[in-house]
């Protein structure tokens, strides 16, 4: 059967997608020339490479999610790629830009892990995002090589731990804010706990009114902390 380019595509998306069978895709596209068999590895290539994407980009993710249950994190891949089928990006790594919205959902619809697994996504790609950001643009790059994040639960050092020691237990809550950023001036990406001087000035680098207890602040003391914030590179010179 004849099929305009925008079918093929359908069509090819719902086969590498494991939608439909290889023999369902020559019934609707015609006989491939490589062999039915041939045709269908290369869903098993794409559905190797969408694993290996997800596993490189959230590994300790992976480590909990087979910890909760033997095979999960294949389920985990295969879920999310479903209900987020990439298309039209040059990065293949961007794929995983809504996984952690993606767990968060399924938890709330029932599913069997923590909440401290969307946090955890939530860190790799911030931190994914920070060391592929360009440092040729205006301003100081938030949400975009400087991010600002309050979690739950300690997931620096949690990740920190489970890396050493995959039976490393989840940790009860404990609001962390954290400032993950990629430094201008040596390109390493760090973490930084903020104190409430760093707090006022970023909050005047964006616009934002500051509340009163940032605004009560010593002047001199958040003049100083912005000095040292660009020393580290994680703010630009002021212009």
């Amino acid at each position: 059967m004849s099929e305009t380019l925008p079918g093929f595509f359908d069509q090819m998306e719902s086969f590498l997608l494991g939608r439909q069978t290889a023999a369902e895709l020559e019934g609707r596209l015609g006989p491939s020339p490589s062999g039915t068999a041939n045709l269908a590895f290369y869903r098993t290539l794409i559905d190797r490479n969408f694993h290996k994407i997800m596993r490189l980009l959230f590994p300790t993710v992976k480590v909990l999610a087979n910890r909760a249950r033997e095979g999960m994190w294949s389920e985990l891949v295969r879920e999310y790629v479903a209900a987020h089928p990439p298309r039209g990006c040059r990065d293949p790594n961007r794929m995983g830009a809504s996984f952690s919205e993606f767990l968060t959902r399924r938890r709330e619809e029932g599913g069997e892990l923590s909440a401290v697994v969307e946090e955890m996504a939530e860190y790799h790609w911030i931190d994914y995002l920070a060391k592929t950001a360009t440092d040729v643009e205006d301003g100081d790059g938030f949400e975009r090589r400087v991010f600002i994040r309050q979690f739950a639960h300690p997931i620096p050092t949690f990740m920190k731990a489970i890396n050493e020691d995959s039976a490393t237990k989840i940790p009860a809550p404990q609001p962390t804010i954290v400032i993950l950023y990629r430094s201008l001036t040596h390109g390493a990406v760090r973490i930084l706990y903020p104190r409430a001087e760093t707090m006022a000035v970023f909050a005047r680098r964006q616009g934002l009114d500051l509340p009163p207890p940032l605004a009560a602040l010593d002047p001199e003391t958040v003049k100083l902390t912005e000095a040292r914030l660009v020393e580290m590179g994680l703010l630009r010179e002021a212009t």
